[in-house]
């Protein structure tokens, strides 16, 4: 079950990078730069990875709910340096 919603969303990574790429070309192939079509896309951008980021916090703090309070200071002094 995990593996097939890590390939969907591999796929969906794929798509959306083919997607933002063709974006980005029509950006910088026009005769003239569209500044509003340029924060739109800086936009996008970077709302997609503010979500990933959300989603990464999220999986480490599930990860660090598994954990005792020993266990939980060890790793934040480990890994979050």
């Amino acid at each position: 079950m995990q593996y097939k919603r890590n390939q969907n969303t591999n796929l969906q990574h794929t798509a959306n990078s083919k997607r933002k790429n063709e974006q980005l070309n029509q950006i910088l192939m026009q005769p003239k730069f569209d500044e509003a079509e340029a924060k739109r896309y800086v936009l996008n951008h970077y709302m997609s990875r503010m979500q990933q980021d959300v989603n990464e916090l999220k999986v480490q703090y599930e990860f660090l709910q598994v954990l005792n309070h020993q266990q939980r200071k060890n790793w934040i002094n480990n890994c979050l340096r």
